[in-house]
């Protein structure tokens, strides 16, 4: 797992890229991984 700090996201996101992403991924879907559940 990679792990970035803030400063790291701030350098490398810029806003519009960050909306531009987020359209993308609203408009053509986006894969995750199957949702666990777990019995109590």
């Amino acid at each position: 797992m990679l792990t970035i700090s803030a400063d790291e996201v701030d350098r490398a996101l810029t806003f519009p890229g960050l909306v531009e992403t987020l359209r993308t991924a609203f408009r053509e879907g986006a894969v995750q991984p199957v949702r666990h559940h777990h019995a109590v």
